[in-house]
């Protein structure tokens, strides 16, 4: 299964030293005291590696038996399929499509926490459009849009202070473009902004099923 990992800067977790696109096994697995660990959302991996510039973090693949515990699992065999950056995300849009698309709202924060928030929002949104342009992707604006609100379950909860700000100023910013460029229609553009403004958690689930 294709799942997420944390390690240190040097790419080494509790004195392992891994490497990229490199094979490991074990004999022994039990969840927290043996065996190689990860998660399966990426938002779970801050539990236990917050996302900063002394971590780094990776797409990996538990190919062995698997263990779980809450939101923490073990194998006995994994690879280190990609490293997950702004630098790399068109990559892993290419590769791992599906994988992203579900775990949107982990790549959001790494790009939020590992640059300064206005920025790190700003190099995801033009990483995602340089991907969709690039490759000419059939209804991509529904992609785009997914990354556009992929916030919404933490973003709005630094509510009232500058960062919530900068992110509502620049999703507001990125609707108006969609909107001039007739990627979205006005309803959508409406509901987005309303949604924006009014702090609405559910606003991806009223779009999507505008746009369905």
């Amino acid at each position: 299964m294709l799942a997420f990992k944390g390690t240190k800067a040097d790419l080494t977790c509790i004195n392992q030293q891994y490497e990229l696109n490199e094979t490991y096994e074990c004999k022994n697995l039990s969840v927290c005291s043996s065996g190689y660990h990860f998660t399966k959302k990426l938002k779970d991996v801050r539990n236990y590696y917050p996302f900063s510039n002394t971590h780094r973090f990776f797409i990996i693949s538990a190919d062995g038996d698997i263990e779980s515990r809450g939101d923490k699992s073990a194998t006995n065999k994994i690879t280190f399929l990609e490293e997950i950056s702004m630098d790399n995300i068109e990559n892993i849009m290419k590769n791992y499509n599906n994988l992203l698309h579900d775990n949107f709202d982990g790549i959001f924060l790494i790009a939020c926490h590992k640059y300064n928030f206005a920025i790190g929002v700003r190099t995801l949104f033009d990483r995602i459009k340089s991907y969709i342009q690039n490759n000419n992707i059939e209804n991509s604006h529904m992609m785009y849009l997914n990354t556009l609100t992929a916030n919404d379950n933490f973003a709005f909860n630094w509510s009232y202070n500058k960062k919530h700000k900068d992110i509502v100023k620049i999703l507001n910013d990125e609707y108006k473009e969609l909107y001039k460029n007739k990627t979205i229609n006005s309803r959508e553009y409406l509901n987005l902004i309303k949604a924006n403004n009014s702090h609405l958690v559910n606003y991806v689930r009223i779009l999507l099923g505008l746009s369905g």
